[in-house]
């Protein structure tokens, strides 16, 4: 008998090729919150090309309950009126983008409470100007925060946060949290 098979381990409960978080430990919980559009939607603008903008949020995978609340994390909240996002206590990782139609463009996390500070993402660019400005770090909660985009040279049109595709719902801004501890 292979030791797959007999289950030779720490722990005998929880086979080894088992996901990690899953059985015997503590899981890792995980929110995406998004913002989209339905198919031949823009994703608004036009956007400033000297300021910092917040991106709107409007939805979660899990869904969301009917206040903007995390149905997986509890605390985790998305306040659908102006698109800040309060966590609870804990560490989080995240990782996400927003696009832009725009020649160079950079996302940031806005954290305006307890203490304003941000955290800044890639610089994108492309001479096609449809991209994604990818974002990824840590955080540590309770916190509030948005997420914001910056670019340059914009199209002046409703498209500056993004050109809307025929083939379903478009994405223009997602976010993955993770709470690690």
């Amino acid at each position: 008998m292979s030791l797959l098979g007999s289950q030779v381990y720490a722990n005998p409960t929880t086979p080894i090729w088992a996901s990690a978080g899953s059985g015997g430990g503590s899981s890792v919980l995980s929110q995406t919150l998004l913002f989209y559009t339905a198919s031949l939607t823009n994703g608004g603008g036009p956007a400033s090309t000297s300021a910092w903008t917040d991106r709107p949020l409007n939805a979660g995978v899990p869904a969301l309950d009917g206040s903007g609340n995390s149905t997986v994390i509890s605390g985790l909240s998305l306040n659908l009126s102006n698109s800040q996002v309060t966590l609870p206590a804990g560490t989080f990782t995240y990782n996400g983008g927003a696009s832009l139609d725009m020649t160079v463009g950079q996302a940031q996390i806005n954290i305006t409470s307890p203490s304003a500070s941000v955290q800044p993402g890639l610089i994108s660019s492309a001479d096609a100007r449809t991209f994604v400005c990818p974002f990824q770090g840590t955080l540590t909660g309770p916190c509030v925060f948005t997420i914001q985009t910056q670019g340059q040279v914009t199209t002046g049109s409703d498209r500056d946060l993004g050109t809307a595709g025929g083939f379903g719902s478009n994405v223009f801004c997602s976010i993955q949290l993770n709470k690690i501890a």
